[in-house]
């Protein structure tokens, strides 16, 4: 069936002088109307290496000895058909900052991170045509000169393009979809061809759209057009608020500003919401403020003010010689303090309930005088922010039935409005709110060690068929992603790893006084996210599907691998589930790309 349609993806080729290296300020002609022609050289041979990575998480580890590292598209070519014909397995990896390891297999890893220049920039059509190991920050400064900038952006900037693109990242928005929408162009390497297949809305379209969100499954993506917009200002103000003064006026918050964020506190009646609009003085800033760094209305006295309450937990666990850290507590941020603490206890829910109550006395001394904490800076700066150290994490996308409560017309971007707007709101919660409201009760009825936050973003929707929010009509649906997370300590905890909830199977695991990694990632995928689960059914449904980058590998025939197969069938149907398996079949017909993750929750064989 895809015979055919792969006949008609003529590859066209770039000469090697168009590649330009990241930062070069040459512009490119955009009057070409068509793409000049790539080197036909033979790719010398790349040599493997041996090579032992970590993720960013440091939950999964991968030592190999096929570790390639192709510094053009031919190369990665020649790697990908060599790998083809000794039927060996070779994983794409990116900057191994999945939470899960989905791109991780000892067998053999294949590295983007050379493949990382801009071939492109059409500055009249503000798009970018990149290769795929090219991270956003380094996209990003490529873009400065030109104006231009990336329309959203995730937490972390590090992310390469192509591994950003693979899982569905996204970044928050009501209107803006997740980063996959964006790409309007790509070339897909997979085994067996002398070069790239050229994917494009108008080039192949249905394999366009499967593989845009490819999960590294269908080939290796070595190039992204991709649609940018206009370098921007962006004004930012922090807010504390109690649970019910965000369900009152949620709605009108959430369509009041270009990017909304909450933090959930367990334990605490307490929720910070971050919101960033354009900033209305952006001419003057540029004018005034050449290098757009952040400024912040916080004085480092005011911080360290804030931090009494951690600090005070900190001191208590040091006085009592338990404390192990080496951090500065002048200097400190709320982050490292919080993440300090939790390395003393990580399991104990008295101690990481303290350490909640903490952490919101701080958001609230920050926020509380002047009307909010301001920050005003370029988008890339003001989007990102602290996510906190190695952590286990596991994200929820859901559609939300929500409308603005007024017409855009009359919207306003300023935070006052938006918390005065109560009256305008509906008396029921969307699910977005019920959601969260819901597995808070949970979490604290159940005595469970759950740090801040429960992180909550929304995007609209994106016409790529394994977007976990794919809907026919993107522009107009509204996705709301939640993620829960436990914080992984790096050394031995000062204090028994204990809870109150903990199971039997668990408490007799030996591993767990050596090891508070394997406890802390044992405890939550066995405890913690049971009853996320529980809440998702009794509140969602099947109409929701995790973050592809936070679903760990369920043990093969159980209660899990079922319940997350009928849920994936349940958001993404079963005939598309098998169409993909089918496509992956017909372009990978040896299973080079495949590895545990991918054969566990996405099985070759039809679902």
């Amino acid at each position: 069936m895809l015979s055919a349609l792969f006949a008609r993806c003529s590859p066209r080729r770039i000469p090697a002088l168009l590649c330009l290296p990241l930062f070069h300020q040459q512009r490119t002609s955009t009057s070409e109307s068509s793409q000049p022609l790539r080197a036909n050289s033979p790719p010398p041979l790349v040599a493997p290496l041996k090579r032992q990575l970590i993720n960013y998480a440091h939950t999964h580890t991968a030592t190999t000895a096929r570790f390639f590292q192709p510094t053009s598209e031919s190369e990665l070519q020649h790697v990908v058909n060599e790998a083809h014909r000794r039927r060996e397995r070779l994983r794409p990896i990116g900057s191994a900052l999945s939470p899960n390891g989905m791109g991780m297999q000892e067998a053999g890893m294949v590295s983007m991170e050379k493949l990382n220049r801009v071939v492109r920039v059409d500055e009249a059509r503000q798009e970018v045509t990149v290769e795929a190991g090219a991270t956003a920050r380094q996209l990003a400064d490529a873009l400065d000169p030109y104006g231009l900038t990336l329309p959203n952006f995730a937490s972390l900037s590090s992310p390469q393009i192509g591994g950003l693109i693979q899982v569905g990242a996204h970044g928050t928005g009501v209107r803006i979809p997740p980063l996959d929408e964006f790409i309007t162009g790509m070339r897909l390497v997979v085994p067996g061809r002398d070069s790239a297949l050229q994917l494009s809305p108008s080039n192949n379209s249905q394999l366009f759209n499967l593989a845009r969100v490819g999960l590294g499954a269908l080939g290796v993506v070595s190039e992204v057009t991709m649609q940018c917009v206009r370098k921007h200002r962006l004004r930012e103000c922090t807010q504390v608020y109690t649970r019910e003064e965000v369900r009152a006026s949620h709605a009108a918050r959430l369509f009041s500003h270009k990017h909304v964020r909450y933090m959930w506190m367990p334990y605490s009646e307490w929720v910070v919401v971050v919101t960033s609009d354009p900033d209305d003085d952006d001419d003057d800033n540029n004018n005034n403020n050449n290098n757009g760094a952040g400024m912040t209305t916080v004085s480092p006295q005011q911080r360290f003010h804030a931090t009494s309450e951690l600090r005070k937990l900190l001191e208590g666990i040091r006085n009592s010689g338990g404390s192990r850290d080496k951090v500065n507590y002048d200097t400190a941020s709320c982050v490292d303090l919080r993440d300090e603490l939790l390395a003393h206890a990580p399991l104990d829910a008295s101690f990481v309930r303290r350490v909640n109550i903490a952490e919101s006395a701080y958001w609230n001394a920050i926020t509380r005088s002047g009307g909010g904490l301001w920050r005003h800076g370029w988008s890339e700066q003001i989007l990102g922010f602290e996510c906190g150290g190695p952590q286990c994490v596991y994200e929820l996308c859901f559609p939300v039935d929500i409308s603005p409560p007024f017409s855009s017309s009359s919207s306003s971007s300023s935070s006052s409005s938006s918390s005065s707007s109560s009256s305008s709101s509906s008396s029921a919660s969307s699910c977005d709110i019920e959601f969260p409201l819901r597995l808070l009760d949970a979490i604290e009825a159940n005595n469970l060690p759950a740090p801040c936050p429960l992180e909550q973003r929304w995007s609209a929707g994106s016409s790529s068929l394994l977007s976990p929010a794919h809907s026919r009509s993107p522009a107009s649906t509204v996705f709301s992603w939640l993620g829960v997370i436990m914080y992984v300590p790096l050394r031995r905890a000062a204090a028994p790893l204990a809870t109150t909830t903990t199971a039997d199977s668990f408490a007799e695991d030996p591993r767990i006084a050596e090891d508070p990694r394997v406890a802390t990632q044992r405890y939550f995928n066995s405890t913690y996210l049971p009853l996320v689960d529980r809440v998702v059914q009794s509140v969602l449904g099947n109409e929701c599907a995790a973050h592809w980058a936070k679903i760990e590998v369920p043990q093969v025939q159980s209660p899990a691998q079922q319940l997350l197969h009928e849920r994936l069938e349940g958001r993404y149907g079963r005939e598309l589930l098998r169409k993909f398996s089918a496509t992956r079949a017909q372009l990978d017909p040896n299973g080079v790309f495949g590895n545990a993750w991918l054969d566990a929750v996405v099985p070759r064989c039809s679902m």
